[in-house]
């Protein structure tokens, strides 16, 4: 969840999921020509070593981290956390999180990651911190309200975390900020769109949400609201082309890549569609280094094998 400066359309790409007990509705065809996009592939690397969904996913120092989820058939999460070292394509176990985690919210600041919340079967407050230097962890403050499926991401030093569902299974519209100077929570203002399984990441000085389930029907949205730290307000960008849940995004080279079912492009003006993974997966996690986004775990739409990892590299 990263930025840089802006580019030509041809450059452009974010990420994108979706999550119910049986799936998603996968979107109908893309309406828009994808033509911008089509030098662009994705390319499979090294599978995940448990293969799940539902997972979090941060990059820090030029790796990508993969934090909990739900193996395939379970009911409750995993204790994995895996680290991929993109130049030598491969993952690396890592220390294990404290309790099982799967629809965890996760973001990094400094050399810390942090999983905050989580739980599809029962929501929690439990919020941790991983010393990336030391490869420990610790509990910080948890969470003013329990959630699960919430999104979060870090800005100016501070991590936001919104959205989500409580122990009541509604839909939460309160945004919370952590200050890891003071390990204490405060609450700005309210999220316009209640609503879980949301993406979120930071972008152009703003903390963006992305799409979601809006009921406990499912309803996906295609709204994008962002918040404003400087003047805490909220503001709408366009919506994007194909509503979405079960997703995550990642911002590269000042766009922002919303993948999963789709795969979707916001270049600061419009989205785009951008080209399909070769296998379409709903419950997936994102990041990005160095020019590469990283679209990790999932569930198929179609038999493949688990544990599916893709990459592809824009090119300024």
């Amino acid at each position: 969840m990263s930025a840089a400066a802006p580019l030509g359309v041809a450059a452009l790409l974010v990420v994108a999921v979706a999550c119910t007990a049986a799936g998603p509705t996968a979107p109908s065809a893309p309406a828009r020509p994808s033509s911008t996009f089509t030098p662009l592939r994705w390319r499979s690397i090294a599978p995940l070593p448990v293969p799940r969904s539902h997972l979090g996913a941060v990059s820090l120092d030029g790796l990508v981290y993969a934090i909990g989820g739900l193996p395939r058939g379970a009911t409750h999460g995993s204790l994995a956390f895996d680290r991929y070292d993109p130049r030598a394509d491969t993952w690396t176990s890592m220390t294990t999180l404290p309790e099982p985690t799967d629809h965890a919210a996760v973001a990094s600041l400094g050399s810390a990651i942090y999983v905050l919340g989580g739980t599809f079967a029962a929501p929690t407050a439990r919020s941790y911190r991983f010393d990336t230097g030391r490869a420990t962890w610790s509990s910080v403050a948890p969470l003013p309200v329990p959630r699960a499926a919430a999104g979060a991401a870090s800005l100016q030093g501070r991590i936001y975390v919104a959205g989500g569902f409580d122990a009541r299974r509604a839909e939460l519209s309160s945004v919370e900020s952590y200050d890891p100077a003071t390990d204490a929570w405060s609450h700005v203002t309210e999220l316009p769109t209640p609503r879980d399984h949301l993406a979120v990441t930071s972008y152009r000085g703003m903390v963006c949400m992305l799409g979601g389930h809006v009921d406990d029907s499912g309803t996906q949205t295609d709204r994008v609201e962002c918040y404003s730290p400087s003047t805490d307000r909220w503001s709408v960008l366009p919506a994007m082309i194909h509503p979405a849940s079960d997703f995550d995004v990642t911002v590269v080279n000042d766009a922002i890549w919303a993948v999963g079912d789709a795969v979707q492009i916001f270049d600061g003006g419009r989205w785009w569609d951008g080209p399909p993974l070769d296998v379409p997966r709903f419950g997936v996690a994102a990041a990005s280094s160095s020019g590469s986004v990283f679209v990790i775990g999932g569930v198929a739409r179609r038999a493949a094998p688990d544990g599916l990892v893709d990459r592809l590299d824009v090119h300024q």
